[in-house]
């Protein structure tokens, strides 16, 4: 009877330590599903992992867990969906918002397959992102580059309003408004003085665009868009009008029409103005044309018959014309006898333009040119150099090769001596050689036959050293093998005369192949050579008889190869001897001293254009005005020599010619 209650005690015992096993995580997993109830599931989580921990069979838990864990990364999933889901909006701080939430999220489910596909989702976003930033990025630097500052502006806008301070965007933003401004509001302001006023409102809203509180872009626009308008100009115009600015008077009637096309009286208008430009236009300029203002009387000739109706026939334009074309071909021809091809060339053509069929305008035109082109083109003559005593073609070989030299790199400009045409100097001054020229001849030869600058010297040094030497070398070679007895087993041998089987497996072998040499003689050489070309040189202004540059020039040059006979059996191959000729080292070294030769003659040369502009301008400081015309008409001359177009020195000059002739006074009697 004891021994059954002692079991029956012990089973208790065991259910009830069943029963509070079974209960060990259930007040932790009550806690989580209230916590959970009240979406904090941080918490939540953190007690059901307890309740599994003390229960890890319980079905219950984990599945509880489960789907807690679900719910949650569908929580955050659709919050970062929502951060994400418009493209243009999207922000780095979208962004990082997200991977915020994320975090959040992997807290609670770390392992949960939602969380590595809301990461994808993120960084797939932001390298969208990072994308369009760069390529913004890359516009604002462009437009930047073209001086286009609002299109630039645009572009750093749209980069910081997704990711603020990205790379040097702050930096830029400044250097734009600063820029920019400034740049739209003088374009502005230069707009709004030539009455051009949509294009400077366009001008002060780029400007107010870079910078909105620049005060004043807002004022300039704010005039140009009252100004823009018929009312304005028709004011204008009546003001010119009063003036007797008829060109004036006309251009702002002209812009009031465009505002009110259907106006009948503004046309009416117009016609009258331009019967009262004409006459007054004519009579102004036939009384410049008197008091011997030619190039006045031309431009108002210019101003009234812009006016004169399509196919009329005007007695006094007709007068006007003859008389105008009569007294300029005067002045021209004047100028020509003075030798002033320039100022000629002027008038030439513009007779030319008043009356394309002057007689003999085109040649009086072509030969001005002619001239004015001829003074301008320098003129540059390569005499032979003397020789030195080992080479007696030096001279003529250096000569040669500058010539070509200056023909490939010389601007159009600039004119090359043909050797054969200073032969034929030389011989017609009686002066021999070519080489035989010195600095006072040059001079003389300069004055006679147009050269502007002479290039002369003597090759000092013209040569090639050469040092070479020959051997022999003996090379040891395998040529095969052979069979003989092997001295260490002949040796074993001797120390077991009665091997048994053991020792016998343990022996070195009884044969051998051992390798066979042979011994063979080849030749060998080594050549070096050293290059010496050394000239000194003299650059004369021909028309001074001064020395522009005097200067030697040195180049030296080692090269030196190796040869071998070879001995085909034996792998070593033959080697030829590669290396330059004496005149290939020669050669290059002569086109490098003739390179920098070259480039010291056309250095003074480079910018005759300017040249001839900056003298034109020191002239008019002088008062010398006529001969400063000359100067200017010859920088616009060079300049056509070299084909350049569109040149502001062009441009300016033509516009100090104007200017000088405009108030010049024409002594016609």
């Amino acid at each position: 009877m004891q021994i059954l209650n002692m079991r029956l005690c012990f089973i208790v015992a065991m259910l009830v330590a069943i029963l509070i096993g079974c209960s060990a995580g259930k007040k932790e997993f009550q806690y989580g599903q209230q916590l959970a109830e009240a979406d904090k599931y941080k918490e939540a989580v953190a007690y059901l992992e307890q309740a599994i921990e003390k229960e890890p069979n319980n079905k219950e838990y984990r599945a509880f867990l489960a789907s807690l864990q679900d719910k949650v990364v569908d929580y955050y999933g659709r919050r970062i969906r929502a951060m994400l889901q418009t493209a243009s909006a999207l922000t780095h701080v979208a962004i990082n918002d997200a991977r915020s939430e994320l975090d959040q999220a992997r807290e609670i489910a770390p392992d949960h397959e939602g969380i590595a596909l809301m990461e994808r989702e993120i960084q797939s976003r932001e390298q969208d992102l990072l994308g369009k930033v760069r390529e913004h990025y890359k516009h604002a630097e462009e437009a930047m580059s073209l001086n286009e500052w609002d299109k630039a502006f645009f572009f750093l806008q749209q980069i910081q309003s997704v990711m603020p301070n990205y790379e040097q965007t702050s930096q830029y933003v400044a250097q734009v408004r600063a820029k920019g401004s400034a740049e739209y509001i003088d374009a502005a302001t230069s707009l709004f003085k030539k009455e051009r006023f949509e294009e400077a409102m366009s001008m002060a809203r780029k400007a107010m665009a870079v910078d909105p509180s620049n005060n004043q872009a807002r004022q300039i626009y704010a005039q140009a868009e009252k100004n823009n308008g018929a009312e304005y100009f028709v004011e204008q115009a009546r003001e010119a009008t009063h003036a007797k600015d008829w060109n004036r008077a006309i251009a702002c009637y002209k812009r009031a029409l465009t505002f009110i096309p259907e106006d009948s009286h503004i046309p009416k208008i117009l016609e009258q103005l331009k019967m009262k430009a004409l006459d007054a236009y004519v009579e102004r300029a036939t009384t410049w044309i008197q008091k011997g203002w030619l190039l006045r009387g031309y431009q108002d000739y210019n101003n009234a018959i812009q006016y004169l109706p399509d196919g009329a026939d005007n007695f006094s334009v007709n007068n006007l014309r003859m008389d105008l074309v009569q007294k300029m071909a005067v002045i021209a021809e004047r100028f020509k006898d003075e030798g002033r091809y320039g100022a000629a060339w002027y008038w030439y053509q513009k007779v030319k333009d008043v009356d394309p069929t002057y007689p003999e305008i085109f040649f009086a035109l072509q030969a001005m040119e002619d001239n004015i082109r001829q003074r301008v083109q320098k003129s540059i003559a390569v005499f032979d150099f003397n020789n030195p005593t080992e080479s007696g073609d030096a001279g003529v070989i250096v000569a040669s090769n500058l010539i070509t030299f200056l023909f490939n790199n010389a601007s159009g400009d600039i004119k090359i001596l043909e050797r054969e045409n200073l032969k034929s100097i030389l011989e017609e001054m009686k002066l021999g050689q070519i080489g035989v020229v010195s600095a006072q001849t040059a001079q003389a030869m300069g004055k006679v036959y147009g050269i502007d600058v002479a290039i002369m010297g003597s090759v000092l040094r013209y040569k090639v050293d050469a040092h070479a030497s020959k051997g022999v070398k003996t090379l040891r070679y395998k040529t095969g093998t052979r069979i003989e007895d092997n001295i260490a087993y002949l040796n074993w041998k001797a120390r077991n005369p009665h091997p048994n089987e053991d020792e016998l497996k343990k022996a070195p072998p009884a044969k051998i192949v051992v390798p066979e040499y042979a011994e063979k003689d080849y030749q060998v050489s080594r050549l070096r050579k050293v290059g010496f070309v050394e000239l000194s040189f003299r650059i004369v202004d021909v028309r001074t008889g001064e020395n522009i540059q005097v200067k030697t020039v040195e180049r030296k040059q080692a090269i030196e190869d190796e040869s071998s006979a070879g001995v085909a059996e034996a792998g070593v191959r033959f080697d030829p001897l590669e290396i330059a000729t004496d005149t290939e080292l020669l050669q290059n070294l002569t086109a490098e001293v003739v390179s920098e030769l070259g480039r010291e003659a056309l250095a003074p040369l480079r910018n005759l254009e300017k040249s001839y502009y900056d003298q034109g301008l020191q002239l008019l400081k002088r008062r010398q005005n006529l001969d400063a015309a000359e100067k200017f008409i010859d920088a616009i001359f060079d300049e056509r020599l070299k084909r350049v177009t569109h040149s502001p020195i062009t441009a300016n000059a033509a516009v100090k010619v104007d200017e000088i002739f405009a108030n010049y006074n024409t002594p016609l009697q």
